[in-house]
């Protein structure tokens, strides 16, 4: 698939940047707790923010005349108008320098730094990544290069495919599971102010993009697998790496697994066929 298919000139949306502001609020670092069954009214300003917890800061704000009627800002203004109508999570690498705190005042600079136009099994797909950098009081926080997928209309799951070559994957030590039921998926929608409505318009996601059911956000699987890392693995992590592999829908049960390792430990999901969900290695120092 060429760079005219999808009427973008990649050229234009490579080196595009992005500056924004934050703070590390206390209310939003309690809502956050709330939604992962953890105690929350312990949290208070100057403690140290678990390093999953990153994924409520910087949300996509845009005015309401500038939404698109899949719930995403428009495109065009920073990411690229890519002519596809679907846009899922596809990964991201991430490197921990300094610990942010409960109050931090933040910055985040963000760079496209890659448009990958690709042809997949069910037809052409947008590969888009962007870097970020995050800076707290202390300096840079963190790195981490994120990756979206645009893709064409849902199609029917080819299983032969699918189940050609399942992954391997080692015995877990731990286990764990998460219903993504239809308030969990609203409350971290609202956490992160993510209007996409595959993840809380069922009429949407199943008439419009042709889901079997809405979706489960891949964020909040990533922030499940990491905090189980972070309370088993009993060490800094100084770096993970995502990979999504398929979603997860409404009211399906995610099983989650980890084991520790040499470097630091491999997390994983899987759906309720037993296939792979999300996978994320991670290092500690």
């Amino acid at each position: 698939m060429n760079n005219e298919a999808q009427g973008l000139d990649i050229v234009d949306y490579s080196d595009r940047v992005r500056i924004e502001q934050d703070e590390v609020s206390l209310p939003l670092c309690r809502r956050l707790g709330a939604l992962l069954d953890l105690d929350f009214d312990e949290l208070k300003r100057g403690d140290e923010l678990p390093f999953p917890w990153t994924a409520v800061l910087f949300p996509g704000v845009a005015r309401q005349s500038d939404i698109g009627e899949d719930g995403h800002p428009l495109r065009g203004d920073f990411l690229p108008p890519i002519a596809l109508p679907r846009r899922r999570f596809a990964g991201r690498s991430v490197e921990l320098v300094k610990p942010l705190r409960i109050g931090d005042p933040v910055e985040r600079r963000s760079t496209i730094t890659e448009v990958t136009p690709k042809e997949g099994r069910n037809g052409p797909m947008v590969f888009v990544t962007i870097r970020h950098e995050i800076n707290g009081p202390a300096g840079l926080a963190m790195t981490e290069h994120q990756q979206v997928v645009y893709l064409g209309p849902e199609q029917p799951i080819n299983r032969s495919a699918v189940d050609k070559a399942p992954e391997k994957l080692p015995e877990p030590a731990w286990k764990g599971s998460f219903i993504a039921n239809p308030v969990a998926l609203f409350r971290y929608s609202a956490l992160t102010f993510n209007g996409h409505r595959i993840h809380y318009d069922r009429t949407y996601a199943t008439e419009v993009e042709g889901y079997p059911a809405m979706v489960a956000n891949g964020g909040l699987t990533t922030l499940l697998l990491l905090e189980m890392a972070r309370q088993r693995l009993g060490k800094s992590v100084s770096s993970y790496n995502v990979r999504a592999v398929r979603p997860l829908f409404e009211d399906q049960t995610a099983s989650l697994y980890g084991v520790a390792d040499t470097e630091g430990g491999l997390f994983w999901a899987l759906n309720p066929a037993g296939e792979l969900v999300m996978k994320i290695d991670i290092r500690t120092q």
